[in-house]
């Protein structure tokens, strides 16, 4: 019988063939000093952890065999340490992926404090933003118009803008001209932004000025987003741990904290991941605690920062109501504590209807966002509405797919084994499908932000799912997840390299279907943007990957229900993982990059 802590010497002079071969092909494509240690570092840790050496199970090292090949077409320095790095992690994830035995290092959050999770996820979304600061990534998108109207309202007491985009107040924290986005009501320049996020900077804008420039405003900012975003994290914690019960989630936890998307949305200022954090925590407080006034207060925050997430916490509040109604038969209980959740959404919904109607002539708080006025968004064909819906998980510029496919295990939730061990199940995928649904209607996307903007509202629903999937698949469905996952680690260490990877707009003004990472990984015998689904604000109806890709998707996830017998193929079945590595290899590895137009490269 074969166990994990024998001693394989045949096995042993394998992998250090492997290894060799590894250092003779950096030495040889002339590899660099810093690459050696990152390596050498990288491969003594996870040696480390999972003892792939000696062992009886395949390793990394036996890909490294393979090292050489990437000699043959040699191009350029630049083009050969690209390939190498991607070679190794993509041999790591081949492994991983299919290794069910657990490492020597084990990760266990259950007995951290609260206070303990936020400090780790602001110290890490730090680092992040230290890491962008050096890249030289500047605010972006609506991200200056927010800290505008901050300045406007600490500056000035009111929410005219004139004075403040001239004479160019903002160039303390943005270099370049702001466009003004907004309208003029009665001679003042009023912003179609909702003024949630810029309330929640206005502490930090007083810590900002007091601090006189110490901290230059492209990091500070981003600093305050980590901030503000750390309270995300600590609620997705806080709801892994209790939707899904009597499991270890920490490590999960971790790795949605940093990989894509978190990671990177936690250093901008947009308004998901706050109204997500509102949402997170009404629903711990209502379902855990049974604080009502405190869920409703929370709630109550939600609409001033975007209309859009409405209808999920309609849903949200439907439900606590009933919580409410069916969790004490006294009326005089039941009554005291609806009026307790409800009077603070009440008093905000009335305070932005007073809002709208005074600033911006109309008690209709969608006469704030001008852009949308005089559209009628029923008058959209109903293909573009589903076009956009698909986008938001497929698309190759700024959907789930390329850069944290793992998401995609998603719609596998529906099997009974599965959702049986999700509490409030249905709760959670109400407000999940009436987001994405709400959002596809309005065909509206992410505009000049990280990729997967539109679904990060949800991103704590969704990462429910994946625990509570991970946690009940079998064999196969585990090594599904760990292969997609380790794809997501591997857009995030890019994403590191150069960060304008993540900005991939798809506006009517896009006519490039292309991702800029795809660019990036693409050979001169693949070209992987042709290769991937692409769903633009144009017609879409003759581009064959769309349809390939859904059908491949579709026929997956009808087979993955049907419960079909897969025995008689189960040995065929275990050539197709090795025959997947391989094609990776080849696509991203093997060959000369051909679009290596980066600061690092050019």
């Amino acid at each position: 019988m074969i166990t994990e802590n024998q001693f394989h010497p045949f096995q042993l002079l394998i992998n250090g063939f492997g290894i060799a071969l590894l250092a003779i092909t950096w030495l040889s494509g002339d590899g660099g000093i810093l690459l050696l240690l990152v390596l050498t570092a990288w491969i003594a840790a996870s040696e480390y952890a999972f003892g792939f050496l000696a062992g009886p199970r395949p390793s990394p090292y036996q890909w490294f065999c393979l090292s050489p090949i990437m000699l043959v077409n040699y191009s350029s320095v630049s083009d050969f340490r690209i390939r190498l790095v991607c070679f190794v992690i993509l041999a790591y994830i081949l492994v991983l992926a299919r290794r069910p035995a657990a490492s020597r290092i084990k990760i266990s959050l259950t007995a951290w404090q609260p206070r303990h999770i936020w400090l780790l996820s602001l110290f890490l979304f730090t680092l992040a933003a230290a890491a962008f600061y050096a890249q030289g990534i500047h605010l972006s998108g609506d991200e200056p118009h927010y800290i505008l109207v901050t300045q406007s309202l600490v500056e000035d007491g009111d929410f005219d803008l004139k004075n403040n985009l001239d004479p160019k107040k903002y160039s303390q924290y943005m270099p370049v001209e702001i466009p003004f986005h907004g309208s003029v009501h009665a001679g003042r320049y009023r912003t179609f932004h909702l003024p949630g996020v810029s309330f929640l900077l206005i502490p930090f804008w007083f810590i900002f000025k007091f601090l006189g420039g110490a901290v230059p405003g492209n990091l500070y900012f981003r600093l305050a987003a980590a901030f503000i975003n750390s309270f995300f994290a600590l609620g997705l914690f806080l709801v892994l741990q209790k939707v899904i019960t009597k499991k270890e989630n920490g490590s999960l936890f971790l790795f949605f904290l940093i990989t894509f998307p978190l990671l990177f949305q936690a250093l901008h200022l947009f308004p998901e991941l706050p109204a997500a954090t509102l949402v997170v925590f009404a629903y711990f407080f209502a379902r855990e605690k049974q604080r009502y006034f405190s869920a409703g207060l929370l709630l109550a925050g939600v609409p001033w920062l975007h209309l859009k997430y409405s209808l999920p916490i309609l849903i949200l509040s439907l439900f606590i109501m009933a919580w409410i109604w069916l969790g004490d038969r006294r009326t005089g209980v039941r009554l005291k504590r609806l009026a307790a959740f409800m009077v603070t959404p009440v008093l905000s919904l009335a305070l932005l209807l007073l809002y709208s109607r005074i600033l911006y002539g109309s008690f209709s708080p969608t006469a704030i966002e001008a852009q949308f006025s005089g559209k009628s968004f029923f008058t959209v064909p109903i293909g573009l509405r589903i076009e956009t819906l698909i986008s938001f998980f497929l698309d190759q510029r700024d959907g789930l797919l390329l850069y944290a496919p793992v998401f995609l295990l998603i719609f596998l939730i529906g099997r009974k084994e599965l959702r049986s061990g999700i509490r409030d199940f249905s709760l959670l995928t109400a407000m999940f499908i009436s987001y994405v649904l709400l959002h596809a209607f309005t065909t509206s996307r992410g505009g000049y932000s990280p990729a997967a903007r539109p679904t990060l509202f949800v991103m704590w629903i969704m990462a429910v799912f994946l625990v509570a999937y991970y946690h009940r698949a079998g064999e196969a469905g585990k090594t599904a997840f760990r292969f997609l996952a380790g794809l997501t680690f591997f857009a995030t260490v890019w994403f590191f390299y150069y960060p304008l990877f993540l900005y991939q707009p798809v506006t009517r003004e896009v006519s490039q279907r292309a991702s800029s990472m795809l660019l990036f990984l693409s050979s001169l015998v693949i070209d992987l943007p042709k290769l991937f689904p692409s769903f633009l604000k144009k017609s879409n109806a003759g581009y064959l990957p769309n349809l390939i890709w859904l059908s491949a998707l579709a026929l997956v996830i009808v087979l993955y229900y049907a419960r079909l017998s897969w025995r008689p193929l189960a040995k065929p079945a275990q050539l197709i993982f090795p025959a997947l590595g391989l094609l990776l290899m080849f696509s991203v590895c093997f060959f000369p990059h051909v679009r290596l137009q980066t600061r690092h490269t050019s």
